[in-house]
């Protein structure tokens, strides 16, 4: 038992620790590899629960007997003459005093080495629970870590994506403002194109009304000449 328990030790002993986040999608695998690696500790825990059973039917079984032995000679006793009684009994137990202070010590041996074998596995067991309390501990310590490097991440990420969009958005807005200026100007030379027609027009007009007055001032000469 004390070389299994070592043997145990010495396989649990294994540092959590050297468990590596090197890359964050190892993260889904963790607990599965987590399970696979205790699975010779589980089958181990689980024989132990195994062998506690058996010791413990055993025992049952040595006191039945016991109970069974006792209930045969307060029966045996029982049947006889009342009077006999007693010198029965010390006869009886004169006669199996062997048998039963050999029952008695093998029924002590096998209590003493259940109780033994039941502190080794509950020291083990509680030596396991740390182990494991270690190993959770220390796994959760990592997965935090992760986790907040994939926050800062995140959150650095959503920030340039703000910034970005802040740029952008100033950039609409510059463009927006020309637009309007573009077109406010737009509108002004429309304006003043539609004046310039005018004013053509209306030059146009005087030009023509004096080439016909130059013209006619022509004829008149002629007349006169």
């Amino acid at each position: 038992m004390n070389k299994v328990l070592k043997k145990k030790k010495s396989q649990v002993s294994c540092d959590a620790s050297a468990v590596t986040w090197n890359n964050p999608n190892d993260l889904s695998n963790t607990w599965t590899d987590i399970l696979e690696d205790d699975q010779p500790e589980i089958n181990e825990y689980l024989k132990y629960q195994r062998t506690i059973r058996e010791l413990k039917d055993e025992n049952s079984h040595l006191r039945d007997e016991m109970a069974n032995l006792r209930k045969s000679l307060k029966l045996q006793s029982s049947e006889k003459n009342p009077y006999r009684r007693e010198d029965d009994i010390i006869h009886i137990e004169q006669m199996y005093a062997a048998q039963i202070s050999k029952c008695r010590q093998e029924y002590d041996e096998q209590i003493h080495k259940l109780q033994l074998y039941i502190k080794e596995l509950e020291d083990w067991n509680e030596n396991q629970q740390e182990d494991e309390l270690r190993k959770t501990m220390e796994v959760q310590k990592e997965v935090d870590e992760v986790d907040k490097d994939l926050l800062s991440q995140e959150l650095e990420q959503a920030n340039n994506k703000l910034n970005c969009y802040s740029e952008k958005l100033k950039e609409y807005l510059n463009l927006q403002t020309n637009m309007d200026s573009l077109i406010l100007q737009n509108k002004q030379l429309e304006n003043n194109l539609q004046l310039e027609r005018q004013n053509n027009k209306l030059n146009l007009e005087h030009i023509n009304q004096y080439e016909e007055k130059i013209h006619q001032l022509q004829q008149d000469i002629i007349r006169l000449h």
